[in-house]
């Protein structure tokens, strides 16, 4: 069933790109001010847990065109965080290249969850990621998420952040997956770690979760 998902997230976020380019909506965000403030609360949330530290490893599951190291770099913070990232989509990791030359050697194209690295990453994150599930069963798409949250967490050496839906909005897109609570930290609990931060303060309907060794 993993295959199924991955086949359909390559299918989807290749059709986003391909009609709205490199931009925000292109990777499925309504626009660039939502896009920037998901990644400013993972980068909070480093912080939060580690506030002296000044150099580090981030490696993004999900890419994407590079809109992530775009945001490092608007903030001058490029050169103390080393940057690495993988998408499925091939075309993005393109335009990231070609863009971003300096990360030329730092993009991978393929499925996270089968990819084999050779060395582990301070960080690992994701945004955005575990939205959108179509057509997928809950429950399906729940074990789908953790497993991949869970290789997240044993590349990193210091921390796995991600963000998700907001588990009881007001509205509910049933296209959306908005996780059990109960559920996610039970198992993240019993199988990863007790240090775990959740940020639910913002505007957008949605949670960041970091979780760290």
């Amino acid at each position: 069933m993993n295959e199924d998902i991955d086949k359909f997230y390559k299918n989807y976020f290749k059709n986003k790109f391909r009609q709205f380019g490199d931009t925000p909506k292109g990777v499925d965000w309504k626009d660039k001010e939502a896009q920037s403030q998901s990644f400013k609360y993972i980068i909070d949330t480093i912080y939060f847990y580690y506030p002296s530290l000044k150099t580090f490893s981030i490696f993004e599951v999900g890419c994407g065109y590079g809109a992530f190291y775009e945001f490092l770099k608007e903030r001058k913070m490029n050169d103390d965080i080393y940057y690495f990232g993988i998408d499925l989509v091939d075309e993005m990791i393109t335009e990231a290249k070609t863009r971003y030359p300096e990360l030329k050697d730092n993009l991978y194209v393929g499925e996270f969850k089968s990819y084999c690295f050779k060395k582990k990453f301070d960080f690992v994150i994701s945004s955005g990621i575990f939205n959108v599930k179509e057509h997928i069963a809950d429950a399906t798409y729940e074990k789908y998420v953790l497993h991949t949250i869970e290789l997240m967490f044993q590349l990193c050496k210091k921390g796995a952040i991600f963000n998700l839906m907001t588990p009881s909005p007001d509205y509910k897109d049933t296209r959306l997956f908005y996780p059990s609570v109960d559920a996610f930290f039970s198992f993240i609990y019993k199988n990863l770690s007790r240090k775990v931060t959740i940020v639910t303060s913002y505007p957008l309907w949605k949670i960041t979760v970091g979780i760290f060794k």
